[in-house]
């Protein structure tokens, strides 16, 4: 009824070969939709291919790698599209289903997301170090933020050390340290009218404010205008 069946009846050997004297050789796959030769597997110098619509669409080469677009893939897996955007989707549409993506590595590595362009590979990175548990944000091939094990918060630094520039939120006191050397090492700005700039608490009781009132600066107490006015030459109350 049209159909051919290969059976080896359990031996150990191959029970269909296909040969072809030159470099490639091709299983062809057509229907009342389908032009001759437009969908095929086949072999070609040692890796597997794949044609869709005439051209090659996927190859698994010689070592494994998997190309989808490209007949060269350098990685496991390797996306390419030369004429539009290259996306990977992966999707659930179950009711509470969850899409991932997961990275798994050694427990003394990484796992990590890179980020390139054809002028600069590896341009920005965020890796997760499995040996300290900490995670790294790379803009601009440095080192901008990194969270530690503990909580701690770098940003342009790469260790909690005080002395050292840069922005250091302490998780376990709950404290920031900022310092920068011969530039201002913080700037809190408060928009529209005059009021509160910051406001310093115990618990949920407020104890002290500094506050702005007609470009002036103003230290109050636990209530507003209960402190003094910094004005231009001396200590004003009000």
């Amino acid at each position: 009824t049209g159909r051919m069946i290969v059976d080896s009846s359990g031996a150990a050997s191959i029970p269909a070969e296909f040969r072809t004297t030159s470099t490639s050789s091709n299983i062809t796959f057509t229907d009342s939709g389908t032009a001759l030769n437009q969908v095929r597997i086949g072999s070609n110098s040692g890796s597997l291919t794949a044609l869709a619509g005439g051209a090659e669409r996927m190859r698994i080469d010689s070592s494994g790698n998997v190309g989808i677009g490209t007949d060269s893939p350098s990685t496991e897996l390797h996306v390419k599209n030369t004429s539009s955007d290259a996306d990977v989707q992966i999707e659930s549409t179950s009711s509470g289903g969850d899409a991932r993506l997961n990275l798994y590595a050694n427990s003394a590595g990484v796992s990590q997301i890179r980020f390139g362009d054809e002028v600069k590979t590896n341009i920005g990175l965020l890796t997760y170090d499995h040996s300290d548990d900490s995670m790294a944000f790379k803009v601009n091939s440095v080192d901008r933020m990194r969270i530690l094990a503990d909580g701690d918060v770098l940003v342009n630094k790469t260790t909690s050390d005080v002395t050292t520039e840069g922005f250091f939120f302490d998780a376990t006191l709950n404290r920031i340290n900022c310092k920068a050397t011969n530039f201002l090492p913080m700037d809190i700005r408060r928009g529209g009218n005059d009021g509160n700039i910051a406001q310093f608490r115990t618990d949920n009781n407020a104890a002290l404010s500094i506050a702005a009132d007609n470009n002036d600066g103003c230290i109050d107490g636990a209530s507003n205008h209960s402190g003094i006015k910094l004005g231009t030459t001396s200590l004003i109350p009000r």
